[in-house]
């Protein structure tokens, strides 16, 4: 996916005199998965007028509109709004007439927003409710309850942008939803809306974390200025089970780290938390927010026992010599770990891009791998180790117990052509026909064949680029890790 991006966002446009079907399905694309900011990149980058076809013109301005109501440049969106308007443009669901009205109330003017709401009524074959409580609420700010329809039964995205802006102008809690229609882009402005729910905004931030839209520092900012009181503080344990919320229970637990003033007791409510984080799939956002907390603690007898949870979080951070010397003293220490092997084939996979490190934790564990596995995953291990030339492939106990397969294989043309572009070194074409032959699947689902021949075809691409992290996403997912 992430090279897919980088591809259509970087299309060769130099010496690009006429304006061709291919750069608008590159530009629809980017804006379909999200990628509103490398769109609104690639509109700016082009000469409009080359372009004459007006479906064209009226889609590319719809991207440039919303992308300056996404990161909130509202004087941006009015200037653009009126050069529109006298071109003549017209969006769907009458965004650019309500994208006035919006601007007059900004200038306050009142009686002109009025007139053109109640033209842009009787025009509607359906009345947009949520523009409508929205628009009264600004006129008036006498509405009490204001209750704004839930994002996830609106049926045109092109909307939710106006709408997002609208709340925020006005300090109105945001839908949660918002970050699930466009994190990319939605994110920040539920992080920065201080009538949205705090548990919401956290959400918001993890998931902008995660996306590399925000830094840690950020997020541990947001998790530090929620507001709990010293009484929570005093019985932790019956406040975690009070909060009932897991993005509440993630603050209040770095909170409480952070107010330990003696090293074992905050090293325990470290070891607590991660073990929280873990359970909820936020083991990475835990270890980091508590990166400076870690590289205070000092081997010592009492804490040593605790080496390899410390190692682990230190690998999650990138901090591979840390890792090691409390690995080191966790391994001196005489404990018997199958973890520690584990540990060490994450520094090594990390510290090299070689796929070698990959086939030795493999050829060492393939016996503890084979066992308590579907016959499925099994399938889907053994064409991973073959691929990789790992002599033990072969032992992994496969049975006939299942004799049909409803793990379906692409078509016969799509597989004919990846193989043909493959053995014509036509990259490009063969990377975009694996793509579409995978269609949202996740790895496990490919039949054994069809993974066989996507293995081939990325270990080729790019010099084979994108084969060890490819890899590292099958073994993820198959929980081999």
């Amino acid at each position: 996916h992430r090279e897919f991006i980088n591809i259509i966002s970087n299309p060769e446009l130099e010496n690009q005199t006429n304006f061709n079907d291919e750069i608008y399905f590159i530009i629809k694309k980017l804006y379909e998965l999200g990628e509103i900011g490398k769109a609104y990149t690639l509109i700016k980058s082009l000469d409009m007028k080359n372009i004459s076809n007006q479906e064209y013109l009226n889609y590319f301005f719809l991207i440039e509109l919303n992308y300056l109501f996404s990161t909130y440049k509202l004087s941006d969106v009015c200037e653009l709004k009126t050069l529109l308007l006298e071109d003549s443009i017209t969006l769907s669901k009458f965004l650019l007439e309500k994208t006035d009205i919006f601007c007059l109330t900004l200038e306050n003017k009142l009686a002109e927003a009025k007139l053109l709401n109640s033209l842009l009524l009787d025009t509607e074959q359906e009345v947009d409710v949520n523009f409508q409580k929205l628009f009264n609420f600004m006129i008036s700010n006498e509405i009490n309850d204001l209750k704004f329809g839930s994002l996830t039964e609106i049926k045109f995205k092109e909307l939710i942008f106006l709408y997002s802006a609208m709340l925020r102008i006005n300090e109105l809690a945001l839908d949660e939803n918002f970050i699930d229609i466009d994190p990319l882009n939605l994110s920040i402005p539920v992080i920065l809306s201080n009538a949205t729910r705090m548990d919401i905004r956290i959400k918001a931030a993890n998931k902008a974390f995660y996306d590399e839209v925000i830094s840690i520092d950020s997020l541990s900012a947001l998790y530090q200025s929620v507001d709990f009181t010293s009484k929570q503080f005093i019985k932790p344990k019956q406040t975690i089970l009070s909060l009932n919320n897991n993005e509440l229970i993630m603050a209040f637990y770095y909170q409480l780290a952070n107010i330990q003033i003696f090293p074992d007791e905050r090293l325990r409510v470290i070891l607590d938390y991660w073990e929280f984080a873990k359970n909820i799939g936020l083991q990475k956002i835990a270890y980091a927010i508590s990166k400076n907390i870690i590289d205070s603690f000092d081997p010592t007898s009492e804490n040593t026992k605790f080496g390899m949870e410390i190692a682990l979080a230190q690998i999650s951070n990138k901090n591979y010599d840390e890792a090691l010397r409390w690995l080191s003293i966790y391994e001196n220490s005489d404990v018997e770990d199958v973890k520690i092997e584990y540990a060490k084939f994450l520094i090594d996979l990390n510290e090299t891009n070689e796929l070698d490190t990959i086939i030795n934790y493999l050829s060492k564990n393939y016996i503890n791998i084979g066992k308590s596995r579907d016959q499925k995953t099994l399938e889907t291990i053994e064409v991973l180790m073959s691929f990789l030339n790992i002599e033990q492939a072969s032992d992994l106990k496969l049975t006939y117990n299942i004799l049909e397969d409803q793990r379906l294989m692409p078509s016969y043309s799509i597989t004919r052509d990846i193989n043909k572009n493959i053995l014509a070194n036509n990259e490009l074409t063969f990377f975009i026909l694996s793509l579409i032959s995978i269609n949202n699947k996740s790895w496990s689902q490919l039949h054994p064949e069809h993974l066989k021949l996507i293995l081939n075809a990325f270990s080729l691409y790019d010099q084979g680029s994108l084969i060890k992290p490819i890899i590292l996403e099958i073994l993820n997912e198959l929980e081999i890790f």
